[in-house]
Parts: C-alpha cells; sequence; structure tokens
C-alpha cells in the first residue's frame, strides 16, 4: 500500500513541472547560492531546482595504545539535490529531496536516497495540510533546522540517538497573530512513527503528535527560526519558545 502512495506522490509532485511546461517555462531568477527558478508564462507556476554538498574529512590517532599510525578518512557526508514549486491558482507547494550520498542524518548506518516527498495544500490564509514524508515536528528544535545552515558539519549526540527526523503521515500547520508582533504556531502530525522509507520496517500503529511555538517579537525573517546561523542578519531581536509531544502506539 505504501509503495502506491510514493508512487502517487511522486506523481503528483511531477505534475505541476509538466504543466509549467506546456506553458512555455522559462528562467524566471538565479541567484548564487538559491538555485534554478523557473515560472510559466503567466506566472502561476514556479519551480525551484536547488542543492549543495558538503565535503568532510576525518582524522584520528588512538593515543592509549602502540599504535603510531593516523586513520584518515574523506568522504561526501552530504550531496542534496531538491525540486519545489508552487501552483498559485491551485494553493498547492510541493517538495522532493534527495541525498545522493545516501548517509543518515543522524546515523550513516540509518541512510537512505528520498528525504522529503511532500504536497502541501493551503486549506484557508492560515492553515496548510501537508501529506508525504517530511521531518517530523515532534522532533527537537535542532532538527528542524536545516543542514546548509549547520555551524559543524554534525548535530548533537542527543539528536543522533532519539531523533526519528522523517516521517510519513499527514500534517497540518498553522500561524495566528495573538496581540501585538506576538504570533502562535500550532502543529499537529498523524505519521507512521517507523522513520523515513518504512518500505521493509513498517511495525504497525500510528503516532500522534504535535507542537506550539510563541514568536513574542514577531516571525523571524525568511524563516530564520528553522536555520542555525542568522544569515539574513535580523535588524532586531528575534526569540521563539515552544513544546512538543507526542504518543506512538
Amino acid at each position: 500500500m505504501k509503495h502506491i502512495i510514493f508512487i502517487v506522490l511522486a506523481s503528483f509532485v511531477l505534475l505541476p513541472a509538466g504543466t509549467a511546461h506546456a506553458q512555455d517555462i522559462r528562467m524566471h531568477k538565479y541567484r548564487f547560492g538559491e538555485g534554478l527558478n523557473f515560472s510559466g508564462a503567466d506566472g502561476d507556476y514556479r519551480m525551484e531546482l536547488t542543492g549543495f554538498i558538503q565535503p568532510y574529512m576525518e582524522s584520528k590517532k588512538y593515543l592509549d595504545n602502540e599504535d603510531i599510525r593516523y586513520y584518515n578518512r574523506f568522504r561526501m557526508r552530504r550531496v542534496r539535490l531538491a525540486l519545489a514549486g508552487n501552483a498559485a491558482q491551485e494553493k498547492l507547494r510541493y517538495r522532493l529531496q534527495l541525498d545522493l550520498s545516501g548517509s543518515g542524518e543522524a546515523d550513516a548506518r540509518l541512510g537512505g536516497y528520498l528525504l522529503d516527498a511532500f504536497v502541501d495544500y493551503a486549506l484557508t490564509e492560515h492553515i496548510t495540510i501537508s501529506v508525504g514524508q517530511q521531518a517530523s515536528p515532534t522532533d527537537n528544535r535542532e532538527l528542524n533546522m536545516r543542514s546548509n545552515t549547520l555551524q559543524l558539519v554534525e548535530r548533537s549526540p542527543v539528536t543522533s540517538a532519539f531523533s526519528s527526523i522523517r516521517e510519513f503521515g499527514v500534517f497540518a500547520e498553522a500561524r495566528y497573530r495573538l496581540f501585538g508582533k506576538t504570533y502562535i504556531r500550532p502543529v499537529l502530525a498523524l505519521t507512521n512513527g517507523d522513520g523515513a522509507n518504512v518500505f521493509g520496517k513498517d511495525h504497525g500503529g500510528i503516532k500522534y503528535g504535535g507542537r506550539v511555538d510563541i514568536l513574542p517579537f514577531g516571525t523571524f525573517t525568511n524563516y530564520g527560526q528553522f536555520r542555525l546561523v542568522d544569515m539574513v542578519r535580523e535588524l532586531t531581536p528575534k526569540f521563539v519558545i515552544g513544546a512538543t509531544y507526542s504518543y506512538n502506539n
């Protein structure tokens, strides 16, 4: 059943790209570090192709024995390729992301080529529904921050030990303004609870979870709360605090 779901999802992800091609797709813009951006002739359909690589070199020497050798290793820690886009009239947004290195985000033994494959639908001005595989909102905040904004090549050992990272399911996200500059961002998730790419390790059951974030000083510029480094240089202080809970049945 999940094989069928992923096939249908992949077809749906590529559908807007095919529609835009029929409308004389053209280069919309290119900025260094932001990938290639294409759009249809009427501007209603947009597609973005991005990617990055992170090379990694490790050198070890053990001091508690008589071994005088250095153990060196060089590898591509991350080789990411992402295809994303939206269809404004249909209120749809899609994203497909691959990791061609095959390394896991937290543990190389858990690596897989498929990372993100989901479709968003803007139910209202404030509520978005997503279906597919993406990062779990019930993990720690560090895992909600993008890999290409890390200050170090790896995340913390806590993340590696306890996080599920990505899951397949249905996600609902909202954003409301409470008063002044204060915003609240609730997220609900109904997932498989077995992690990413569960074709051969589905244990059954459902995982229920959610997160609530409060931003008392306003929203971050360009979704800066999902970046470990202040890449856009906020002009005023920003702060986010939240809580998360999940139950894996």
